[in-house]
């Protein structure tokens, strides 16, 4: 299978690039080549962020001597690699010879970064084996598990492995755009009984796909705080599951605590992220890096053999982020400061109150609105930019885009998030622009993100068209109660006025429901975003003969 993937020149703790599709051949290439992959998938990025990944692995060959990058664009010139021994093998018959170590490089996965690019973190093959021999979750030949995680989210990582290195069966979720029905057939007609879901998906099961759950063993589920009702409520349903809270920054490789939800839960409070899985080592540290007793506020840090080796050709963030351990007795040994405040309760399980910094999770994806900004600054017409996670609705956690026009300049809202969708992942494209004629500053002449206003939905289109026919109607009526706005015209694009892919799942589910409920997809909404489209695309497609 690796011969058929692409050519590619095998190098020891080289980068291989592969472009595929979510398939059988993705944890194939990691396994027959001592190597690592590189998250550069045509499917989760816009071509210009791909392009961004390839650029800076293929500048790892230069920089660190070690590292070589592979697409399928014709590489470099220059590859820099300085490796007299390198060859094009022409042909590969039956398996390579087993030349791997623990400390060599597995994987390479691009994160947010708040400098306005992202940044690659670098993992090995020893840290993957702490992952999936971790203690938390129960794996064995007789498990099936759900590989639904896009390859450039780290909870594939323990997917295809803990599946994998422990002699499970890995079950593919269907290729392209999924809607949690299409994940409820999965889960019961290929009778999955472990599954990893980021808790917006999960709360969206809960609501909708509830009894497609009843037969699974153990649902992990994390990203972002985790329900407290909609874990009461699974629980509830299916007292025998095993549901765990997870949590780990990717730098220290997926995981690094869990917490297994039981009905003795107090579901009146936040779910802690409980203890760290084996092998792994939690802090929670003062600003010196001393221990602050339980039930005081410190940064959470991570050691173990799960600390990955940095950020590729970043070594000052490496060194900033990646520090000695002084509570390890191995030499050289590092722990990972994660950003996030924590505190210990009395019981010795870990409680999770924040960011120090600006850094948010949407949707499971780790976000730095620096980032955004960058990318939003550097649009012509564009003075100034500021980007915030608002949550003003409990439980619609966004982001909110505001600019200030450069002199004379006329800014289009959609055209600013057109630009943004073609060079950013679409978690990282806000669901709101906001105009300003200036930014508010604080006295020190930074922004004063605390005064920058919440968006005026009652503004969201200017162009409204109202509905037509009883069908608009109810799709309008449902796209309202959704998306949380006063108004919504059939000519308005829901991804341009604040959907996403979970509200997506949100809206199909509503749609479908009652008497006259549509069966649409994912897909459906994608190629008929507007209501008028999606409204027309479901009478036509109830009146073709089936």
């Amino acid at each position: 299978m690796l011969a058929d993937a692409a050519p590619v020149l095998l190098l020891t703790d080289s980068i291989l690039l592969a472009r595929l599709p979510l398939s059988a051949a993705l944890p194939v290439l990691c396994l027959d080549a001592d190597n690592a992959g590189n998250d550069a998938d045509a499917h989760a990025y816009p071509a210009t962020r791909a392009r961004v990944n390839v650029t800076a692995s293929a500048r790892a060959s230069a920089d660190d001597g070690a590292i070589r990058a592979h697409a399928d664009a014709p590489p470099p010139a220059n590859d820099g690699v300085g490796d007299d021994t390198a060859r094009e093998p022409a042909a590969l018959d039956g398996n390579l010879a087993h030349a791997s170590h623990p400390e060599r490089l597995c994987y390479v996965l691009y994160t947010s970064g708040s400098t306005g690019q992202p940044k690659g973190v670098a993992i090995s093959h020893r840290n993957v084996l702490r992952l999936v021999h971790g203690g938390y979750c129960e794996l064995g030949p007789e498990r099936r598990v759900l590989q639904f995680a896009p390859v450039s989210f780290d909870a594939s990582t323990f997917e295809i492995w803990g599946a994998l290195l422990n002699g499970a069966c890995l079950v593919l979720a269907p290729p392209g755009p999924c809607s949690v029905a299409d994940l409820g057939l999965t889960i019961t007609g290929q009778r999955v009984d472990t599954a990893w879901f980021t808790a917006a998906l999960f709360n969206q099961m809960v609501e909708h796909q509830l009894p497609a759950l009843s037969g699974m063993r153990h649902i992990l589920a994390g990203g972002e705080p985790l329900s407290p009702a909609h874990a009461q409520a699974l629980l509830a349903a299916n007292p025998s599951i095993l549901l765990s809270n997870g949590y780990g920054p990717t730098e220290t490789t997926t995981f690094a605590c869990h917490h297994p939800v039981t009905a003795g839960d107090d579901f009146n409070l936040p779910l802690p992220l409980g203890r760290p899985i084996a092998n792994t080592a939690i802090h929670i540290l003062d600003a010196w890096l001393n221990p602050v007793p339980a039930g005081v506020a410190g940064e959470l840090h991570i050691g173990g053999p799960g600390v990955g080796r940095g950020y590729l050709s970043r070594p000052a963030m490496t060194a900033e982020k990646f520090i000695p351990d002084p509570f390890s007795g191995q030499p050289g040994a590092r722990m990972y400061k994660s950003g996030d405040l924590a505190r210990r309760r009395a019981d010795g399980t870990i409680e999770y109150l924040g960011r120090i910094d600006q850094q948010v999770k949407i949707r499971g994806f780790r976000i730095e609105p620096g980032e955004i900004e960058a990318a939003l600054a550097a649009l012509p017409g564009v003075r100034e930019a500021a980007v915030l996670a608002r949550e003003d609705v409990p439980g619609d956690k966004r982001l909110v885009a505001y600019f200030v026009a450069a002199e004379g300049a006329a800014l289009d809202p959609a055209a600013l998030r057109a630009a943004l969708a073609a060079a950013l992942p679409d978690y990282m494209v806000p669901s709101h622009f906001v105009p300003l004629e200036r930014m508010p500053l604080t006295p020190n002449g930074k922004t004063d993100r605390k005064a920058l206003p919440a968006p005026d939905l009652s503004r969201i289109s200017d162009d409204y068209a109202a509905p037509q026919t009883p069908g608009e109607e109810r799709f309008c009526a449902v796209w309202q109660q959704v998306l949380g706005l006063p108004r919504v015209g059939i000519h308005d694009n829901f991804f341009a006025i604040g959907g996403h892919s979970l509200l997506a799942v949100k809206l199909l589910a509503a749609l479908a429901a009652g008497p006259n409920g549509a069966a649409l997809s994912i897909k459906d909404l994608y190629l008929h975003p507007t209501v008028a489209e999606l409204a027309r695309h479901a009478t036509a497609d109830t009146r073709t003969p089936q």
